[in-house]
C-alpha cells in the first residue's frame, strides 16, 4: 500500500481544511470499470458502508439500469423497486431505502430517467436537494462507457476506475479512460485493483495503466490501493452482506479502512458533518 500512503499524503498536504457547515453540496465518488465482473458493486458498497463507518453521512446510489446488484448486495430485494422506484415517486427522498452499515440506498434508476449533467432527474427534483442530508454520495454506475456513466464522470468529484489483474479487464479499464476521462477534465480518476493476488502484482498492475493513460492520453492517473483476492468475500456476498461488515479484519476488508481517507482527500469530502459525529 506505499503508492496509496504516499498519494493520500500528497492529498492531505494540498487539502483546504473545510467542515461540515461550509460544504455547498455532497461529494460524487463513481465506482465504474471497463467491464463486468471485476467487482464494482462489491467494491461501491463496502466503501460506502466503510465511509459511514467512519461517520460521514453516506447515500449509495444504485446507478446501473441493467442490474440492481447493489440493491441485492444491500439485501434490498428487487421486490421493492417497483413501489421504490424514483420514476413512481415525486420525490427522491421517498425513494430511499435504508441499507447495512448506517449508509441510506437510492435505486430503481431505469433506462429512461437519465442523471443530468447538474446532477437533476427529469420530472424530478435535482439530486442536490439531498445534498443537505449526505456528506458524500457514492454511485454504482457499472461498466461500460454509455451515456450515463459519461454524465457520472462529468459530474463527479472522484471516479475510481476498477481492474483486475487479468489482461482483458486492463485493456477494458484504459478504453474508459480514453472515451471518458478526456470528455471530464479536471476530474481526479483513481485506478483500484481488485482481486489481487498479492501486491508487487497490485503495484505491477497500476503502473502499467497509469503508464499507458499518462503517455497516450495525458491523463494522470492516482493509485487508489488494491483490494487482495478473499473468498470470505463471496461468502459475504452469497450471505447478502458487506464483506466489512460481514468480517472486518478478513484480508479483502481492511483495505477499506485505508481507502476511506484517501477518498475523502481526493474527492475534498472533508470532515464528517457535526450532525455525524
Amino acid at each position: 500500500m506505499t503508492d496509496q500512503a504516499n498519494e493520500l499524503r500528497r492529498l492531505v498536504a494540498a487539502s483546504r481544511p473545510s467542515s461540515g457547515s461550509s460544504r455547498a453540496r455532497s461529494k460524487r465518488v463513481v465506482v465504474t470499470s471497463g467491464k463486468g465482473g471485476v467487482g464494482t458493486t462489491t467494491i461501491a458498497v463496502n466503501l460506502a458502508v466503510a465511509l459511514a463507518g467512519q461517520r460521514y453521512r453516506t447515500l449509495l446510489v444504485d446507478a446501473d439500469p441493467d442490474r440492481h446488484d447493489a440493491t441485492m448486495l444491500c439485501r434490498l430485494d428487487d421486490g421493492c423497486l417497483p413501489k421504490r422506484s424514483v420514476e413512481m415517486r415525486h420525490s427522491l427522498e421517498e425513494s430511499l431505502q435504508p441499507g447495512p452499515g448506517g449508509i441510506s440506498v437510492l435505486t430503481g434508476l431505469p433506462h429512461e430517467v437519465e442523471i443530468t449533467d447538474d446532477g437533476g432527474l427529469p420530472g424530478h427534483e435535482p439530486l442536490r436537494v439531498l445534498n443537505h442530508r449526505f456528506d458524500v454520495i457514492v454511485f454504482d454506475a457499472g461498466n461500460g462507457s454509455g451515456p450515463r456513466v459519461q454524465t457520472l464522470w462529468q459530474s463527479a468529484d472522484l471516479v475510481l476506475l476498477l481492474t483486475t489483474p487479468e489482461v482483458p479487464a486492463l485493456m477494458d479499464a484504459y478504453a474508459s479512460a480514453k472515451l471518458l476521462a478526456t470528455q471530464a477534465a479536471g476530474v481526479p480518476v483513481y485506478s483500484l485493483v481488485n482481486m489481487t493476488p498479492d501486491t508487487p502484482t497490485a503495484h505491477d498492475v497500476h503502473q502499467r495503466l497509469a503508464q499507458a493513460c499518462q503517455r497516450f492520453l495525458g491523463i494522470t492517473l492516482g493509485a487508489g490501493g488494491h483490494v487482495p483476492s478473499d473468498g470470505r468475500v463471496v461468502q459475504a456476498g452469497n450471505e447478502g452482506e458487506p464483506v466489512v461488515l460481514a468480517d472486518p479484519v478478513c484480508p479483502a476488508a481492511t483495505p477499506f479502512r485505508s481507502l476511506v481517507p484517501l477518498v475523502a482527500a481526493a474527492a475534498q469530502i472533508g470532515l464528517p458533518t457535526a450532525e455525524a459525529a
